[in-house]
């Protein structure tokens, strides 16, 4: 990903608006791990869990020292969360 895609990110209103433009990116350049990392973080901050794990993991199969790794494995644990003072009345 170059240096004026990432500008571009910053100035983006919303999530979902870079998680559009990364989708049209990655259209044209599907091995960019850097682009799936960043485009998991999107999903991941609208609670789109599912599609942030999917990318995080591609990301992961491209470059295995991506911070998609630790993304993804932080994933992993809110997701494995369980309150149990919850299930206790």
């Amino acid at each position: 990903m170059d240096e004026t895609l990432r500008q571009e990110l910053k100035t983006l209103p919303d999530a979902g608006s870079v998680v559009e433009r990364l989708a049209e990116h990655l259209a044209r350049h599907p091995a960019d791990a850097e682009a799936l990392y960043m485009r998991g973080n999107a999903y991941r901050s609208l609670d789109r869990w599912r599609e942030a794990m999917t990318d995080y993991l591609a990301a992961l199969d491209l470059d295995p020292h991506s911070p998609a790794r630790a993304a993804y494995e932080s994933a992993q644990q809110v997701l494995a969360y369980r309150c149990t003072d919850l299930y206790n009345p």
